[in-house]
């Protein structure tokens, strides 16, 4: 897509280390997987390649495995265990957050618990960066889902703001986009904002006031699309999260066949990490 003279991308596919190197064989009735959706409770079957982490792969409500992925963390979190979020009893006594959350499975945790959806530029809306005093402590679960690397930097920021707002023992369950056993790469290390001009030229700015053109910008979609400032090295994802106070940081590689979960990339893995309980 293009803005006058300047071409912006709508999101930035895998490098190129981690896209595969031989194309993946034609599929059989074998190779098909038969899962039931563990979001709206729909069965549903998909080839490997069909189950791509962008990729709509419930013929009901359009879930990708990311999204299937997030709930599947969650529903375990929660002691739900693999129960697809429609049929999740209802608790109002359970407090969650979400960033930008999908409505697909926002619409359906707002009947099942004490859940708020929020966004950056609409309302109900929420900077991570400098969450409100009177929601710090108050969570029992956060969800986020691409949203972290939109952050203006330092993302550390983001990082403790999500700690405020758990309560003690609450959990973060997050993905972003991500490189295995690699170091962060900050694309606009001086930002402060940004804006598009006119022209279509998206415009940084550093601190003292001056503006200067971003390189090879990449936004990604939806309502309010927003500038990838970062792309995460899993690395210094997880130092940062324990940095802020996160214990039990991990990532999840693993399949959740019956729930439609299968990584075939190793780019972003989900991840999960925890509020200590004597925080």
């Amino acid at each position: 897509m293009k803005f006058g003279p300047l071409e912006i991308h709508w999101r930035r596919p895998p490098p190129p280390e981690l896209e595969p190197t031989a194309p993946a064989p034609e599929p059989t009735p074998a190779t098909r997987l038969h899962f039931t959706c563990n979001i709206c409770g729909t069965p549903a079957q998909a080839t490997p390649a069909q189950l791509g982490r962008e990729l709509p792969s419930c013929p009901a409500c359009g879930s990708t495995v990311r999204f299937r992925s997030l709930i599947a963390l969650l529903g375990r979190a929660l002691g739900r265990g693999d129960l697809p979020l429609a049929a999740w009893p209802v608790d109002t006594s359970i407090a969650g957050l979400g960033l930008s959350d999908w409505p697909g499975y926002a619409d359906r945790l707002a009947k099942v618990c004490d859940y708020r959806n929020t966004h950056y530029h609409a309302e109900p809306k929420l900077d991570i960066a400098a969450p409100p005093v009177e929601w710090q402590g108050r969570f029992d679960f956060l969800l986020s889902s691409d949203v972290f690397e939109h952050v203006l930097p330092p993302v550390e920021t983001a990082f403790t703001g999500s700690f405020r707002l758990l309560k003690p023992g609450g959990v973060l369950v997050l993905t972003v986009p991500c490189i295995p056993a690699a170091r962060t790469r900050e694309h606009y290390p001086d930002a402060t904002g940004y804006r598009v001009d006119s022209e279509g030229r998206v415009l940084l700015r550093r601190a003292a006031g001056d503006e200067y053109p971003a390189s090879d910008p990449v936004f990604h979609g939806g309502p309010g699309a927003t500038l990838e400032m970062r792309l995460f090295g899993a690395l210094d994802l997880q130092a940062g999260l324990e940095a802020a106070g996160f214990e039990a940081v991990r990532f999840h590689p693993e399949a959740i066949p019956e729930a439609g979960v299968l990584h075939t990339e190793l780019f972003s893995l989900p991840l999960t990490a925890r509020k200590p309980l004597q925080a």
